[in-house]
């Protein structure tokens, strides 16, 4: 569950893996779900359990504690990390799963998450959640640049192959791992993104709008964007664009960038 764990958790990753979850959990059956959180993320711990009241019985959400700090951005923590990515899987082995299904792999770099696969079990059939492989096929600038992000990028995909199974986000992502990865046909299914009930219209009043774009300085009509500050969304152009605009048109409009921000891309913003 680490993928609703991380800086993850407030991106859409965060949000699929807890509704992937939590829809898993509601239609398990005669299955046992447990789900398994790092105890390096203490705070989340407590939201995860209680997104699962009355769906799965809290003795089967089970906290696994790695030895940190992990984070790839400081190469003294190889050992630590090398030694939680045993400890993770001999954990979940331990449990006797008949499958493990990953909801993020690809975390870890910029934080302590620990994810790996056959580090230490070789035998559990590992299932994966693939969003996409966008560095491996279309690496920018920064990602080329850095050593440390190639290394860290390619241990991923180490454990990626060690999957049984691929569970891609879109038609997109299951073609990407076919070419780039060399999987089966039948070890790569598309079972598409969605939303979940979260998303629906609401009806606001003209108080409760005017409140609204109060609150958050919107004055004149705005393009809007939402989505993560990384390199690849474009955004120090989108905003030079912006800024090249004439004058009576930036004037009349505003450019309006929403969710949550690493404070150092706010900084360069």
């Amino acid at each position: 569950m680490q993928g609703a764990q991380t800086e993850s958790r407030f991106r859409g990753i965060g949000r699929y893996s807890l509704s992937l979850a939590l829809a898993i959990a509601r239609q398990r059956g005669e299955h046992e779900i447990i789900l398994a959180l790092n105890g390096l993320f203490s705070e989340t711990i407590q939201p995860v359990r209680e997104a699962f009241y009355g769906v799965l019985h809290q003795n089967n959400i089970l906290v696994w504690d790695g030895v940190g700090p992990t984070r790839e951005t400081n190469p003294d923590n190889r050992l630590r990390r090398e030694a939680s990515e045993r400890l993770r899987e001999a954990f979940l082995q331990a449990q006797h799963p008949d499958v493990i299904l990953v909801t993020s792999l690809f975390e870890g770099f910029g934080d302590d998450a620990i994810t790996s696969i056959g580090q230490f079990d070789l035998q559990t059939p590992t299932a994966v959640i693939l969003y996409d492989l966008i560095p491996l096929l279309n690496p920018d600038e920064h990602f080329l640049a850095s050593q440390l992000q190639q290394d860290y990028y390619g241990r991923k995909i180490a454990s990626l192959k060690q999957s049984k199974l691929l569970l891609a986000i879109s038609e997109s992502a299951r073609q990407e791992a076919l070419a780039a990865l060399q999987y089966e046909p039948q070890a790569v299914v598309n079972i598409s993104g969605a939303f979940d009930a979260t998303f629906t219209r609401v009806s606001v009043t003209p108080e409760q709008r005017s409140a609204l774009l109060a609150k958050y300085g919107l004055k004149r009509p705005f393009v809007f964007y939402t989505g993560g500050a990384d390199a690849r969304k474009n955004l120090h152009r989108l905003i030079e664009a912006y800024a090249g605009l004439p004058k009576a048109v930036r004037a009349a409009n505003q450019l309006v960038l929403a969710g949550r921000m690493p404070e150092v891309y706010i900084e360069a913003f």
